[in-house]
């Protein structure tokens, strides 16, 4: 199977695993708050976000440099996942120390009990195995493996849970949070025990760069999570709850094209890299590029055409008010989607220095601008300034990736053209969502050219169906 038809086959089964274990996740947030008081979810929610923040911030996202490693290390991969994963659970243990040795202060600032303490940590050790696991199954393009895994880690995760509310109806906030942490660490665990049964030993040299790599990546991800929340934190503080509850809705509707975009990328990752560490040429990886982008574009289109019927789903009459921010959320998906592949260059050729300040530098503007704008204009100006920054990030990380030599890898001005085309037909959407029948002439339309393109690539499609490898 040449190139395309791989790359093709790997990015609709990586989309259709991403969807599969989002929609498990998406069914079971409704039973959950089901089961739980008011007060009792809101300590919950404050358990996860603190998870996903430590647990993002000690990965320090090292599981991606496995995709270069696989060709650096081919001989001797071995001893370079176990490298990174000590790398990872030596940032956990001296945050562990630290939190030992000011222990009431952290379960005041945290808002958590020694219990919440221990499974927050057990996860933080074992669920980076997990992770190791899983990109090494995307490197070497074994999509039943990472999909079969993915589906297991969280299909777990939701019966546990959903049963351990049941049996013990006392506890239940408890019981929920050992649902989320438990299964999952103990399939982390699983992993780490066979990465760490087989040959190789960890290396200094490998250690000496796991941590060059990820140290500079910690402000990173913690800047992208400043980014990604203080929108809703922003718009609470300055003009109240309810239009916090209407971007809110928005934000969620956006969420499906950030599934979409992580499925593409973890896709297209592996196949970059490749081609770049085998010194591939320039004109298919463009290529190949393009098409991603167009396709993603296609997306972010279709979820814009039906923004007012997905809002309606999502909340129903009383959430129309979220149709405001839909462009430029939407939009906003686009941008971030552009520039992480951009910064795939970045992480490829080592240099994330770049990467740490243009995060920074864009979520304090994000801060500055909502200070700005939100009593100005309401919940709908935090849309904006958020695609205002994400259009910022990916000229800065075009601006990055010249000055280390890798602009060359894309064809920067089509994306460009394709980025203005975009942006500027936000005004055309707005103009739609009030024109119904316009709308959904347009909508026709573009199913019959959706259906044509796919007779003209029935050969990919195939492909993507089909058992060779």
């Amino acid at each position: 199977m040449n190139n395309d038809k791989i790359l093709a086959k790997s990015t609709f089964w990586y989309t259709i695993g991403n969807f599969a274990s989002r929609a498990l996740v998406f069914l079971a947030t409704p039973i959950y708050i089901r089961f739980l008081s008011v007060e009792e979810y809101g300590l919950y929610s404050n358990f996860a976000s603190w998870l996903t923040i430590l647990s993002v911030s000690t990965g320090m996202n090292l599981q991606h440099s496995i995709l270069k490693a696989r060709y650096e290390y081919e001989d001797d991969l071995n001893s370079y996942l176990k490298s990174i994963y000590l790398v990872i659970a030596g940032l956990v243990a001296v945050l562990g120390a630290f939190v030992l040795l000011n222990l009431n202060w952290t379960k005041t600032f945290l808002n958590m009990g020694n219990f919440d303490l221990i499974l927050l940590f057990a996860y933080l050790f074992a669920y980076p195995g997990f992770a190791i696991a899983t990109t090494l199954h995307r490197s070497f393009f074994r999509m039943k493996s990472f999909i079969i895994a993915t589906l297991v880690q969280i299909s777990a995760t939701v019966l546990v849970s959903v049963a351990l509310l049941l049996l013990v109806p006392g506890r239940r906030l408890e019981m929920l949070i050992i649902g989320q942490t438990l299964p999952a660490s103990i399939i982390g665990l699983y992993f780490l025990i066979r990465i760490f049964l087989q040959e190789g030993r960890p290396k200094k040299v490998m250690l000496t760069n796991a941590v060059k790599l990820g140290i500079p990546m910690i402000p990173h991800t913690l800047g992208g999570v400043l980014l990604d929340r203080s929108d809703r934190v922003m718009i609470t503080n300055l003009v109240g709850e309810a239009q916090t509850a209407y971007y809110s809705v928005g934000a969620n509707v956006s969420t499906i094209l950030i599934v979409v975009s992580n499925s593409l990328n973890n896709a297209f990752i592996p196949w970059l890299t490749g081609s770049l560490s085998k010194g591939e040429q320039d004109e298919e990886i463009k290529k190949n590029a393009n098409r991603q982008i167009l396709l993603f574009s296609v997306v972010v289109v279709a979820v814009l055409l039906l923004a007012p019927e997905i809002v309606f789903f999502f909340g129903g009459r009383n959430y129309q008010s979220s149709v405001a921010v839909m462009v430029p959320l939407l939009l906003g998906a686009y941008f971030h989607h552009v520039y992480v592949m951009y910064m795939n260059l970045e992480y490829y050729n080592r240099r994330t220095r770049g990467t740490v300040i243009s995060t920074t530098i864009v979520a304090v503007l994000n801060i500055v601008l909502n200070y700005m704008f939100i009593p100005r204009y309401g919940f709908a100006a935090a849309a904006y300034t958020t695609l205002f920054c994400y259009v910022v990030r990916y000229f800065l990380h075009v601006g990055i990736a010249k000055r280390i030599n890798m602009d060359h890898v894309y064809d920067n001005r089509k994306i460009l053209i394709i980025s203005l085309i975009l942006l500027l037909s936000g005004f055309l959407f707005s103009f739609l969502y009030t024109q119904n029948i316009i709308r959904y002439l347009v909508i026709a339309v573009a199913a019959v050219a959706v259906v044509f393109l796919m007779i003209k690539n029935k050969e990919i499609i195939k492909a993507i169906f089909s058992r060779e490898k």
